[in-house]
């Protein structure tokens, strides 16, 4: 059941079954504003530029106007503040008909500071102002201060819907993952890292898309996808319901001996049947080597202190059931992943 209001928006107010439920519909209708009743009134429908940034960015505000007036709009003037200061402005010319829309693109301005945006719409004669401004918040994106990152995600049981990309400024693909394998029930599963190299003074935009829409919580599991730095959280995503969702992250300047937190890792044979060995190269310290089912149960690990240099661990795999695992290495905070299969 949908609610057309006299503006022409329209409110998805829930299933045909609803109309046996007066206050429900009465409730979305009471959202219309009143028809149009002056011959002039600007009307701001939206705000839909992207709402985050790098920090230091030149950003470009984009309206979605709307002539609630009589007599068709001619012309009118948009300004846009952050945190109560005037940062942009545009303007609006032509001959837009009644209940007729436009879209506006302010004047760009660069911003290192997050904040409340306001976008204001009016023209000669404006009979009302209170429909005239739209609210949104600017957000600046994190910023990484290590050459390392890895991507961490867990689907819900519909793995198959789910791919990612991380694209730098121009549009370059750096890293990407899934489709990835659907499971037999709910829950949230465990999907292998995927490392890359970040470089200095970049912008990157981080995609999420669901084929069917419905993102990773939407009553099949509990999914999740982070971005680590340096084995730090930088970005997180939140709970994600939609068809697709974006953030951004960005880099100052990088030194270049952060790459030597990287290690160097295998995993052979795989397929696996009796065990199998995991090789890298430690930097030091304490390593714990395990594989993990698909559910997030360790099956099977060990612990290596002061691993330096090529480092082989033989685990067995004798007693697991044919499938799919996981082969971890955490050492402190950083893990690094790889998808095992067993025969």
């Amino acid at each position: 059941m949908y609610v057309i209001c006299p503006n022409r928006l329209v409110y998805k107010s829930g299933v045909a079954g609803a109309i046996g439920t007066p206050s429900l519909l009465s409730s979305y209708i009471s959202q219309c504003p009143d028809p149009i009743s002056n011959p002039a009134d600007a009307a701001m429908v939206s705000y839909n530029a992207s709402t985050e940034i790098c920090p230091g960015s030149s950003y470009t505000p984009v309206v979605t106007i709307q002539n609630y007036g009589s007599s068709n709009l001619t012309s009118a003037n948009v300004s846009v503040t952050l945190n109560g200061t005037t940062v942009s402005t545009g303007t609006y010319s032509g001959n837009l008909a009644p209940y007729a829309t436009a879209t506006v693109n302010s004047s760009a301005f660069t911003a290192s500071t997050a904040g409340a945006l306001v976008a204001n719409v009016t023209t000669s004669g404006d009979a009302s102002a209170t429909n005239g401004s739209v609210n949104a918040t600017l957000n600046v994106a994190p910023i990484g201060t290590a050459t390392n990152a890895t991507v961490k995600v867990s689907t819900d049981a519909y793995g198959s819907e789910l791919t990612w990309n991380i694209k730098n400024s121009a549009g370059t693909t750096v890293a990407s993952g899934g489709p990835y394998a659907d499971q037999t029930s709910a829950g949230s599963f465990p999907q292998a890292d995927v490392n890359f190299t970040l470089v200095s003074n970049e912008c990157y935009t981080i995609n999420l898309i669901d084929s069917y829409g419905d993102g990773f919580d939407s009553g099949y599991g509990d999914g999740s996808f982070r971005v680590q730095v340096g084995g730090t959280d930088l970005v997180v995503f939140p709970a994600w319901d939609t068809e697709d969702a974006t953030k951004k992250m960005a880099t100052g300047a990088l030194g270049i001996n952060d790459a030597s937190e990287l290690i160097s890792m295998s995993v052979f044979p795989n397929p696996a049947s009796t065990n199998v060995t995991v090789s890298f190269e430690g930097k030091g310290g304490e390593y714990k080597v395990a594989i993990t089912d698909l559910v997030g149960r360790t099956v099977a690990s060990e612990l290596v202190a002061n691993a330096t240099g090529s480092t082989e661990v033989s685990l067995s795999t004798s007693d697991l059931k044919a499938g799919n695992y996981l082969v971890t290495i955490t050492n402190g905070s950083t893990t690094y992943t790889q998808n095992l299969m067993v025969k």
